[in-house]
């Protein structure tokens, strides 16, 4: 057998990372940031205490790779789908996105919505959450002026607590939330205005 190369390595280092990053998600969804070690991290993604160390120094450093990691993904819906002017179809696809996306991350929104209600654990990440917000605030805020909204920014807040009050809702009780129903509102409610 021959020796990996650079990029086999590279690679590798990529893919464990990210085994490692589902199992702490899965493990902080299930029981919670206070309640899960490095040691059970390590454990769930098959590895050695002492590599998941050469990965995160601690678990606090762990927390805010990973919290950042699906916050880039999170904010970047809004970047993806709104221009810097942007129409009803680009805001019709930004809501879409976000719905689909909320689907896909129930585990992370679990830990989402028991960090950003602590803030010991916020402050942890709180200035690059803070400049990813606004960049999407700016977007968004962007649609509602010139949608001729009153208060773009207030417009912004608004729609943006709402979905976060929507999505909270929808982790509880996923089983029976009226995601779709809630999403159709929003876009006849603004689509329609």
């Amino acid at each position: 057998m021959s020796p990996r190369s650079t990029s086999q390595i590279k690679a590798l280092k990529v893919e464990k990372r990210a085994l490692i990053m589902k199992a702490g998600l899965q493990l902080f969804a299930k029981n919670g940031y206070q309640a899960t070690s490095i040691a059970m991290i390590a454990s769930e993604a098959g590895i050695s205490k002492g590599l998941m160390y050469t990965y995160f120094k601690s678990k606090e450093e762990f927390l805010r790779a990973l919290v950042l990691n699906t916050i880039e993904e999170m904010f970047s819906l809004v970047e993806n789908t709104l221009s810097e002017s942007p129409d009803d179809k680009e805001f019709e696809s930004m809501i879409n996105a976000n719905f689909k996306w909320i689907e896909k991350n129930e585990d992370f929104l679990r830990i989402y919505f028991g960090v950003v209600l602590q803030p010991n654990i916020l402050r942890i990440f709180e200035t690059e959450f803070g400049e990813k917000a606004q960049e999407a605030f700016l977007r968004i805020s962007k649609y509602f002026e010139i949608r001729n909204f009153e208060n773009p920014l207030l417009e912004t807040r608004y729609l943006t607590s709402l979905l976060d009050g929507l999505f909270m809702n929808y982790i509880v009780d996923p089983d029976g939330f009226p995601l779709q129903e809630m999403k159709k509102k929003i876009l006849n409610q603004y689509l329609n205005n």
